[in-house]
């Protein structure tokens, strides 16, 4: 009964638990936020203007094309050279 095959089931069925709890969470607050945002418009009232999961996740950097990924590994590739 306990033993780590017991811990490594305990941890991926409590991680599958949250994992999935947060997904109930964003559809919750999505749907609220539709509810709002027509209601909002229709009545003349305020509406959110930012998801809850764009609170709660932090904001990732901004994913860089091929082109500059190509043109930093020049530019340290010719720093390398100038030294």
């Amino acid at each position: 009964m306990y033993g780590s095959g017991y811990v490594i089931d305990h941890c991926i069925s409590a991680f599958l638990q949250k994992k999935e709890e947060r997904s109930y969470r964003v559809y919750v607050t999505d749907a609220l936020y539709c509810i709002t945002h027509n209601t909002a418009k229709y009545a003349g009232g305020k509406e959110c203007t930012i998801r809850w999961e764009d609170i709660i996740t932090p904001s990732k950097e901004p994913e860089k094309s091929g082109d500059e990924i190509a043109l930093e590994i020049l530019k340290k590739l010719s720093m390398e050279e100038d030294e």
